[in-house]
């Protein structure tokens, strides 16, 4: 297992549904430290559930060109069934396409 981090200027300001721009260079900057990067990515942030179809996860994903998946606490757009089960998973849609999943990963979550 390692660690790697980046600390940077924000040159972007915070503006909702844009977090890759003020927060994406760093991401890119420490994963480009790691001595044995994954094959895979896990970001805090959406990917095609997002209302341009392309959040954080995703312009992560395409910036270093690993497969990346975003997990978000709550949905940015679409719709779907909330589960009500522990290990049960919907569908999560939007304009017409499935672009996620909705868990209850555990009794005492949300989702």
């Amino acid at each position: 297992m390692e660690r790697t981090y980046s600390i940077q200027p924000f040159n972007y300001p915070y503006i909702p549904t844009f977090l890759s721009f003020r927060e994406g260079p760093a991401i890119v900057s420490a994963f480009k430290k790691l001595k044995c990067p994954p094959d895979i990515l896990v970001v805090d942030g959406a990917g095609i559930n997002h209302p341009r179809i392309a959040g954080i996860a995703t312009h992560i994903g395409v910036a270093l060109d690993v497969p990346t998946i975003g997990v978000t606490k709550k949905i940015l757009c679409g719709k779907g069934e909330v589960p009500l089960l522990p290990g049960e998973a919907n569908s999560l849609i939007y304009n017409d396409q499935q672009v996620g999943w909705l868990l209850k990963s555990e009794k005492r979550s949300r989702q």
